[in-house]
């Protein structure tokens, strides 16, 4: 009888042990988020109301994961990084999208300013 008892013990601790390992968030899960901040702040997005609204939400749901993980809310916290994660990268593609239309108003002035150039005067 003790042989069963310490085989179910076995297999009860290497259960736990594996449920534990298989609820923790893997490293790149954890950063994905924060590249995509990083990324966003060089991208310029607090200088684009839309982007700067997206990127705070990023950051503060960052800091909701990071207590949920220190929680041992390890689930909780993975859907939590998804939207940082989704809030983060609108961010990024809202501060590209400015610069590509800021690029292109550019872009359009010098073409004008060299039609004006070459257009002769009458």
């Amino acid at each position: 009888m003790t042989t069963i008892k310490a085989a179910c013990l076995g297999v009860i601790g290497c259960a736990a042990v594996w449920s534990g390992c298989a609820s923790t968030l893997p490293a790149e899960r954890v950063a994905a988020p924060r590249a995509a901040i990083r990324a966003a702040e060089e991208m310029g997005a607090y200088n684009v109301p839309r982007a700067s609204l997206h990127l705070k939400l990023a950051k503060d749901q960052v800091a909701q994961a990071d207590a949920l993980i220190r929680d041992d809310e390890q689930e909780r916290a993975a859907w939590v990084l998804t939207r940082a994660d989704a809030d983060a990268e609108l961010a990024l593609l809202l501060a590209r999208e400015q610069r590509v239309l800021e690029e292109a108003a550019a872009v359009r002035n010098q073409i004008h300013e060299l039609q004006q150039r070459t257009t002769p005067k009458s």
